[in-house]
């Protein structure tokens, strides 16, 4: 396994996924049983969590990735998230040299956003 850091693959990951049209955002979800988990581990000294909006959990055999993203309405949200998988598995390969196993959740979709997601 790669010795890159949790944190770097996550902003490599955050990077790659801004720049997939249709993506307006990356969300921070705080609210659930899972921060809540993250915040005991991080005061264990457990585990390596960043203030991230992409989750790792790294395995001897794959890399775990689950993140939410705001999409806009000028875009497909199907069409989207399917072009998104594929990015971000290239960026852990590249990186880690292992698969990854990705969970997206589409938080929202903003027609605000959609201008400045259109003009990228």
């Amino acid at each position: 396994m790669s010795a890159i850091t949790n944190e770097l693959l996550a902003s490599r990951i955050e990077a790659a996924a801004l720049a997939v049209p249709g993506v307006a955002s990356l969300l921070r979800s705080r609210v659930s049983t899972r921060a809540v988990v993250d915040a005991g581990a991080r005061l264990l000294g457990l585990g390596e969590r960043g203030d991230s909006a992409v989750r790792i959990e790294r395995g001897s055999e794959v890399v775990s990735i689950e993140c939410s993203v705001g999409l806009v309405r000028t875009r497909s949200v199907v069409e989207t998230v399917h072009e998104l998988h594929p990015v971000i598995a290239a960026v852990v390969l590249e990186l880690t040299g292992l698969p990854a196993q990705i969970r997206i959740t589409v938080g929202h979709v903003d027609e605000a956003a959609s201008e400045a997601a259109a003009q990228r």
